[in-house]
């Protein structure tokens, strides 16, 4: 089982990707294609190398970028009520040349954040269902519970936290 903490980009060269969902069903992601996930997302994977070489690059999307791109894909959500709670959490789509130049640019170091924020939407717009892949992107800009004591914790590394110090910034009681 790999759990993915943040929404990442598969880009699958010269592999077959077997996902297992929760439900019991295989999601099939076949070479030379991009594969988005959304975070928080707990699966069963089998990755089938079809050549020599890399098989396969990912790239993790921090939730500051996670968020503008989400604002630029907000309007593309023309139904909201059409998505139904068994939404997907795995999108795919084939990679052409172009896709695959695009992803290389933003696997590179020092890329610029708007660049990198078009970058990735342009490969996220490709993909079919966009609706649901942008109420999973949505769904994903929300911080977990374990994301705000995560921060709170790293704002201070040289304190001894202790449980009765965290209550009161989580708005909870000890």
């Amino acid at each position: 089982m790999i759990r993915f903490y943040n929404c990442a980009i598969i880009y699958l060269r010269n592999a077959q990707l077997l996902v297992k969902t929760i439900d019991g069903g295989v999601i099939n992601i076949p070479p030379e294609s991009i594969c988005y996930i959304e975070k928080n997302t707990v699966i069963d994977v089998t990755l089938n190398v079809l050549g020599k070489g890399m098989p396969y690059d990912i790239f993790h999307i921090d939730n500051n970028i996670l968020s503008c791109i989400c604002k630029v894909m907000e309007p593309l959500l023309l139904n909201p009520h059409k998505i139904g709670p068994m939404r997907s959490r795995i999108f795919n789509c084939m990679a052409d040349k172009t896709d695959t130049e695009i992803f290389k640019m933003i696997t590179e170091a020092n890329v610029p954040n708007h660049r990198l924020i078009y970058n990735i939407t342009y490969l996220l717009s490709k993909v079919d269902d966009i609706e649901s892949l942008v109420c999973s992107l949505s769904v994903s800009t929300d911080s977990t519970f374990t994301e705000k004591l995560k921060l709170i914790i790293e704002s201070d590394l040289s304190k001894s936290w202790r449980l009765v110090d965290l209550a009161p910034q989580c708005f909870t009681y000890v």
